[in-house]
């Protein structure tokens, strides 16, 4: 699935990014021959600057259609709108059977 994908994805960056940690704090405790100051500085993978990118985007996105959200409300104020009952309510018996473990008939299978 691509959830598992960006979440092994998600992983192996983290998993990098503290192998490199590691790897510097190591470098780090090794004594110098000259005593110079050092500056610290940090550095991204290109998986964890891609986490970051998605992150951000996912935070600016709001998962909201607005344009649906818009034609709809028009198609219900100009009395365009329709619903069909019948997908309507085989809908609600499967999300209900779901929701309780109940059976729902044969004869409404197709129509999911």
């Amino acid at each position: 699935m691509a959830i598992d994908k960006l979440n092994s994805n998600v992983n192996q960056a983290l998993n990098n990014a503290r192998a490199e940690q590691q790897s510097r704090a190591a470098q780090q405790t090794t004594p110098n021959a000259t005593n110079a100051p050092r500056q610290d500085a940090v550095s991204l993978t290109q998986n964890a600057q891609q986490l970051t990118q998605l992150q951000r985007k996912a935070a600016s996105n709001s998962g909201v259609d607005q344009e649906k959200i818009d034609r709809i409300k028009k198609a219900i104020t100009d009395g365009s709108y329709s619903i069909d009952v019948e997908r309507l309510a085989t809908k609600i018996a499967f999300f209900e059977s779901d929701m309780f473990g109940e059976e729902v008939s044969e004869g409404s299978r197709g129509r999911r």
